[in-house]
């Protein structure tokens, strides 16, 4: 039985911004009006300007546990419970990061591919009889995973009339519990815990960064298997099964409320 912590902490990280976008401002009804570079170039838009700015906290506790292989049976598990953080976890392509001016404030939380739960069990048995005769050396195997669901962000269709909103969007308030007992693939989350801003020119939504999860992840792989030993060599024919429950993955649910 082992336990241990892991833990990284990454500074300097690339950061895409848009140095020309408009700050967010109350009764303003034109993103490009005050864009920075508006009076040095009038048809100007978004620029994407590449920064070392992005942070990158994480921390792990692990916990695994193992039994090697003895009359017949093994069997290994492991735990992980782990938290990533960051400003913004892509950087590819089009400027994805929102609000330029409170980038720490506005977008700091849990990363795209954060998982907080991760379970994995593998065994295998040695079925006791015959073993010795041709018509033995029947071995079962099978591995489990569990994971709780990636993070994501609650969006909105209604912008910001005086900027543009990168990343997933405007984001609503919060105004009330978005999670429901029983979540299912028709409804997730409670919808009504979200409003759009009161003003719709220059108010960003209070919703957090990635403050939802989406669904977990559960699979049972198990295999079959038949050894026949012919002189110096062995003979070994499996059968296999994936996904043995016929458990659904879904992927993540329609954020935009």
């Amino acid at each position: 039985f082992e336990l241990a912590y892991a833990g990284s902490r990454g500074r300097q990280y690339l950061l895409k911004g848009d140095p020309n976008e408009a700050p967010a401002t109350v009764g303003v009804t034109n993103s490009n009006l005050l864009r920075p570079f508006a009076t040095l170039a009038p048809a100007l838009r978004t620029v994407g300007q590449v920064q070392s700015t992005g942070i990158l906290n994480y921390n792990a506790f692990l916990a695994k546990f193992q039994r090697r292989f003895a009359n017949g049976f093994s069997l290994l598990g492991a735990y992980t419970f782990a938290k990533a953080m960051d400003y913004n976890s892509d950087n590819d392509g089009t400027v994805t990061v929102a609000n330029v001016y409170n980038i720490a404030g506005y977008n700091y939380g849990p990363s795209d591919y954060d998982i907080r739960h991760t379970l994995s069990v593998s065994g295998m048995y040695e079925l006791p009889w015959a073993r010795d005769k041709w018509f033995g050396g029947w071995q079962v195997t099978g591995i489990g995973y569990w994971r709780t669901g990636y993070p994501f962000t609650p969006g909105q269709t209604q912008g910001i009339l005086s900027t543009t909103v990168g990343g997933t969007g405007q984001r609503p308030n919060v105004v009330g519990d978005w999670e429901v007992d029983n979540p299912t693939i028709d409804k997730w989350f409670e919808p009504t815990a979200f409003q759009p801003p009161a003003d719709n020119t220059g108010t960003y939504g209070d919703a957090g960064r990635n403050i939802m999860r989406g669904p977990e992840q559960f699979n049972i792989d198990m295999s079959l298997i038949k050894n026949t030993r012919f002189g110096r060599f062995n003979l070994e024919l499996r059968c296999e099964a994936f996904n043995v429950l016929n458990h659904p993955q879904f992927g993540q649910p329609n954020r935009t409320i």
